[in-house]
């Protein structure tokens, strides 16, 4: 909360809008907030991440570029930005600030997560496996990194480990089986018999 009930008003009414996915009009109001108020780190924080939900990336970074250079090293700014640089295919840039944060956080998820991603963006899948066994020795349910990592195994043509990986994931969510039916990662897995009964023999997630 500020010192200003009209900006606290307005920061409430633009989350409001937010969750109501009304990205535009929220990203409107926050930066009515920052006409008041330029160094108002939520409305920074958040209007950047209104605009990356609208696919509006470029723009978002400018948001975060300026958060940064208000509150250097702020993490949940920092985060976001990875997230549009990956987005944007700024993947040496995204990973450079992923290992920044890591130094003193070396177990943060959502920076892990991202990291696995860039890795395997970049075609460093022996990396992008050890990135997901990480955020596995703490979240060992994580489908999602589950799956990231059965595709890394497929592309290291690691078929044994990527079908039992696989396996797994399909166990925690029955719509990764059609998911990877559909994903070129899985090509030459599915040239393996075993990796095809797999899939194939997965009751009907409807």
């Amino acid at each position: 909360m500020s010192s200003d009930p009209r900006i606290d008003s307005l920061l409430d009414e633009a989350n409001q809008l937010f969750l109501k996915k009304r990205y535009d009009e929220a990203v409107h109001f926050y930066e009515e907030v920052l006409d008041t108020d330029p160094g108002n780190l939520s409305a920074i924080n958040n209007a950047g991440y209104a605009l990356s939900k609208t696919g509006s990336f470029e723009k978002a970074l400018s948001y975060y570029g300026k958060g940064l250079e208000l509150y250097p090293g702020d993490v949940s700014i920092t985060v976001n930005m990875i997230s549009c640089m990956r987005k944007l295919g700024d993947l040496d840039g995204a990973l450079g600030r992923c290992e920044a944060l890591l130094v003193d956080m070396p177990d943060y998820n959502a920076v892990l997560y991202h990291k696995e991603r860039i890795l395997y963006s970049m075609s460093r899948f022996d990396e992008s496996v050890i990135c997901c066994d990480r955020i596995l020795a703490v979240y060992p349910d994580n489908w999602e990194v589950i799956y990231d990592r059965a595709r890394s195994l497929a592309r290291l043509d690691r078929i044994p480990d990527c079908t039992e990986t696989l396996r797994r994931a399909i166990g925690m969510h029955p719509g990764a089986a059609a998911k990877a039916l559909g994903d070129k990662a899985f090509e030459n897995a599915c040239k393996d018999s075993t990796f095809q009964k797999m899939l194939v023999d997965q009751p009907d997630s409807d």
